[in-house]
């Protein structure tokens, strides 16, 4: 940006269609609001994008994921500049403005302008860049991670004769009242220890050979016999 006179045309239009969607809208809402490109109030900015982001939704457009993005970027800076004005002590206003720039504008070397709420238009399409950017390569790097492997452990051998010992487990060790714990069941307390005795439960009570019930998620899971006692 080398005019401070500068405005966008026609030709400039037709340029940014190639450009990242955030960055047409940014210029054009500039241009549109006649703000000046050397003197941004951030505050206003914030404002008016977010505005034109709800009038793009509302027109039933499919906004880009970056021009979302830049609108929450806008809007966290709006945030952190409205609690820099509400700080009264000028040497802790400097410093919470220095740790702004650090972390939004890097570029830029004047506090005294952050302090103001004023930011080239140059400095803000820098900073949103960077971050996005930065967004971009984060999520890169996560779908990159190794996926979490899973395997469902398979019952081993025949199923029917795994029903039928775990049927004679819950007459061996019932209590007077046909009942009996499901942990009392469980000799390998291993996942797949406690699912090679769930799956046969789950067939003996489909069949009507067991009730099974439990309290609470998660919790014990009570057993107890039904009437019809082969399995």
């Amino acid at each position: 940006m080398t005019d401070k006179n500068y405005s966008l045309n026609h030709e400039d239009l037709v340029k940014l269609i190639e450009e990242p969607e955030w960055k047409t809208i940014l210029l054009e809402l500039v241009n549109s609001e006649k703000m000046d490109p050397w003197n941004i109030d951030l505050v206003n900015l914030a404002d008016k994008y977010l505005a034109k982001i709800n009038s793009l939704e509302e027109s039933n457009l499919r906004l880009p994921a970056n021009a979302i993005l830049a609108s929450a970027i806008l809007l966290r800076a709006k945030s952190k500049l409205l609690k820099l004005s509400s700080i009264e002590d000028e040497e802790e206003k400097k410093k919470e403005a220095e740790k702004f720039i650090e972390e939004f504008v890097p570029e830029l070397n004047n506090p005294r302008s952050i302090r103001e709420g004023r930011i080239s238009l140059d400095e803000l399409v820098n900073a949103i860049e960077s971050i996005v950017d930065k967004t971009k390569k984060k999520h890169e790097r996560m779908r990159l991670k190794k996926e979490l492997e899973f395997m469902i452990p398979y019952a081993e051998g025949n199923i029917e004769e795994r029903i039928g010992e775990v049927y004679n487990k819950v007459l061996e060790i019932s209590d007077s009242q046909g009942m009996v714990l499901f942990s009392n069941l469980v000799e390998e307390r291993t996942p797949k220890g406690m699912v090679n005795v769930f799956i046969p439960l789950l067939f003996l009570a489909n069949r009507g050979k067991l009730n099974l019930f439990q309290e609470e998620f998660f919790g014990e899971i009570f057993i107890y016999m039904a009437k019809n006692k082969d399995p």
